[in-house]
């Protein structure tokens, strides 16, 4: 069986002597960065660990009551208790893992969501699928177990900011899978759409490719949806990208393959 989980701040968990131990320790070292001037208090980061072990938790729970600024207010075994105590003590950042039965992590960031704080993951299913899956779920900052805690520092002060952070042992690897997804495409773009390629890559506008190759401005702003989805790309410089490792160019008027 799970421990319950356990809030570290908050007057309902007075009669709890773990819970009032905890309290103590967490405010009485955030009132001593305080008062040495260290943070203030609206630069302190209130934490929730939510993780099925226990030495996991205990584990990031005393590292991170070591680091000025931030304070853990709870810790959580399962979603459902997570849940509650996000609602209850609203933590500026959640750390958790993924890794929960039958819970997809959609469904575990819908639960979390329901007041704004802003989600870490720190987890072994560190495949750049998971990742990505995390990160269209709303979550912000992604930490692979393999690598050292202080990455989860990193992480949290990333989330808080609203910034994206992902363990730098993934960061190559999601690149390799952009590039790849990017080359698997090459193939699907027809004749037509590696002209466009080509002429975007130049710098040309819309309205300008358009009258180049006597098509209508909608023709090509469709091409240019259809290439941008098919490469799985947002931005034009992406394209560029593309074209430039791709060799595709233009002369004379035609489009080639170098």
């Amino acid at each position: 069986m799970h421990e319950p989980a356990t809030a570290l701040v908050g007057d309902n968990n007075r009669d709890n002597k773990t819970s009032v131990t905890g309290t103590v320790s967490v405010r009485r070292r955030i009132d001593n960065q305080y008062h040495s001037g260290a943070v203030t208090m609206n630069e302190q980061i209130m934490v929730l660990v939510v993780d099925t072990h226990p030495i996991i938790r205990w584990a990031l729970r005393n590292y991170l009551d070591n680091e000025a600024g931030i304070g853990v207010v709870g810790e959580a075994d399962s979603v459902e208790e997570a849940a509650r105590l996000v609602e209850t003590y609203r933590p500026d950042v959640v750390v958790t893992d993924l890794d929960f039965a039958d819970i997809s992590v959609p469904t575990l960031m819908g639960h979390l969501g329901s007041v704004p704080a802003r989600t870490v993951a720190f987890s072994a299913r560190d495949t750049w699928d998971q990742v990505e899956k995390f990160l269209e779920a709303g979550g912000l900052a992604f930490v692979s177990k393999c690598s050292p805690l202080t990455e989860v520092i990193s992480a949290i002060r990333a989330a808080q900011a609203g910034r994206r952070w992902i363990s730098p042992s993934l960061r190559q690897p999601a690149r390799q899978h952009r590039l790849c997804k990017a080359g698997s495409s090459a193939d699907e773009l027809s004749q037509r759409e590696r002209e466009v390629v080509s002429l975007i890559a130049q710098g040309l506008t819309s309205r300008q490719i358009a009258d180049q190759l006597c098509l209508s401005h909608r023709t090509i702003e469709n091409h240019r949806h259809r290439i941008f989805k098919k490469l799985g790309i947002t931005r034009s410089a992406q394209l560029v990208d593309y074209a430039i490792r791709h060799g595709i160019k233009r002369n004379s008027g035609r489009s080639d393959l170098a």
